[in-house]
């Protein structure tokens, strides 16, 4: 003979345990909308940054463009007018928008074809702009060399700047003779 027991006491008290809510029945929501705020609130922040980050970089753009636009354009355009007073073909140019930051740049030929192209640019990077000469001389754009500028913005005076495209004419002149 079997004997069967009533369950039907176990099921209900498991019924019970399981509808008596031990937390708010809406507490679920709660966590989820607070999910939710910390992701809109990363999202927002990192937004901010990055905005920051580019109002920076255009704020050290603006100013190294301002210093390139004194006195090194100022000595570009001195040495070029005593080049062509001297018979050379002479371009002053400049980037001002450029991708790599703002420029100031040279190209100086003859009758045979491009002696030199030298560029005094500023790139800009979270300590602020450093300062690069990108030169290449008779054409060889593969052969192009940069150098940064050990020091401050102190060392792009008028005459600084004449006298490092002056020292550049002249290699660049020996190197074709």
């Amino acid at each position: 003979m079997r004997h069967y027991r009533d369950l039907s006491f176990t099921f209900a008290r498991y019924r019970e345990k399981r509808e008596t809510p031990l937390t708010d029945p809406d507490a679920w929501k709660k966590n989820v909308a607070d999910i939710v705020s910390q992701k809109n609130q990363a999202t927002d922040d990192a937004v901010k940054r990055e905005q920051s980050r580019k109002d920076h970089l255009i704020a050290e753009n603006q100013k190294a463009r301002e210093i390139l636009q004194d006195q090194p354009e100022e000595a570009f355009r001195e040495f070029a007018s005593y080049l062509e007073s001297q018979g050379e073909t002479v371009k002053v140019r400049h980037g001002w928008e450029d991708a790599n930051g703002p420029w100031v740049g040279i190209d100086v030929s003859d009758r045979r074809g491009l002696i030199m192209d030298v560029v005094l640019q500023a790139r800009i990077g979270a300590g602020g702009p450093k300062w690069f000469w990108v030169y290449e001389y008779g054409g060889n754009r593969r052969a192009s060399r940069e150098d940064e500028i050990q020091s401050s913005d102190a060392e792009l005076t008028k005459q600084h700047v004449i006298e490092s495209l002056a020292g550049r004419y002249q290699k660049a002149s020996a190197n074709r003779r």
